[in-house]
């Protein structure tokens, strides 16, 4: 099995991929700056279909402590982790 092919898109939740970053979690050897951060995503990626990128975006900001995450994205504002920022007109 090509490596390729097991791992798709990020703009799919891939249970490969997220079984591997858990598993990694549980390596003593490894570090992560924000672990539970990181078990969120984990969790989070296989629960929302959103791009992996904007769930990691999201969780950085909401867990250094912002409110609210802003975004021009309207997909990823589909997500309730997301505040959708619209042009105004003048």
């Amino acid at each position: 099995m090509q490596f390729s092919n097991r791992f798709k898109s990020e703009k799919e939740s891939n249970p490969y991929f997220n079984n591997a970053l858990e598993e990694l979690l549980l390596l003593p050897i490894l570090v992560f700056d924000d672990q539970p951060a990181v078990r969120s995503f984990v969790s989070l990626a296989r629960k929302k279909n959103i791009d992996l990128s904007d769930l990691l975006i999201a969780l950085d900001t909401l867990f250094s402590g912002c409110d609210r995450v802003l975004t021009f994205d309207k997909r990823a504002a589909e997500s309730d982790l997301f505040t959708l920022l619209e042009k105004q007109d003048s």
